[in-house]
């Protein structure tokens, strides 16, 4: 696959054949020695055209599923992750990833879009006359009287970040 990558277009892009070593991690080591030791060969070559990723800090960022504060969770009206209640839950990683007993996921099965177009219509929480739905109150109420982990997944109201 890193063969295929560093070959891939390349002959397209710079008109000439790819020339060089399909190992990244020796390239990386011998731009850190030529950096290195620059000052004791000042004429030496550097390696152009090549990202030494191993010169870089790495970062405290966090990326991927973050876990949701606690005070959210309870906000919310959802239940903090529990390792025993898995059972047959959907998407049971991402759960526990989010410290949630059920995963917090967009409104996207058959069962949430009917209880949504219900809630819309019947729901006082949903469907305030002459103004914006209290979102708080009903992700709360999504939250605590349907959520299952099955059909209906937990929902988080933007206004808690």
């Amino acid at each position: 696959m890193l063969r295929h990558n560093l070959l891939a277009g390349t002959f397209n892009q710079t008109g000439q054949r790819y020339n060089g070593h399909f190992e990244i991690w020796i390239y990386n080591y011998l731009q850190k020695i030529v950096e290195k030791t620059h000052d004791l060969v000042p004429d030496s070559e550097t390696i152009r055209g090549w990202v030494n990723g191993s010169m870089y800090t790495p970062t405290s960022e966090v990326y991927g599923i973050l876990p949701i504060p606690l005070e959210i969770v309870t906000k919310s009206a959802m239940q903090p992750f529990i390792n025993t209640a898995c059972g047959d839950i959907k998407h049971a990683y991402l759960a526990k990833m989010q410290g949630t007993q059920y995963a917090v996921i967009n409104v996207h099965t058959v069962a949430e879009k009917q209880f949504f177009a219900s809630l819309m219509q019947n729901n006082h929480h949903f469907n305030c006359s002459n103004q914006d739905p209290d979102w708080k109150e009903a992700v709360r109420e999504w939250n605590h009287d349907k959520a299952d982990g099955k059909d209906i997944f937990y929902k988080v109201c933007i206004y808690y970040f």
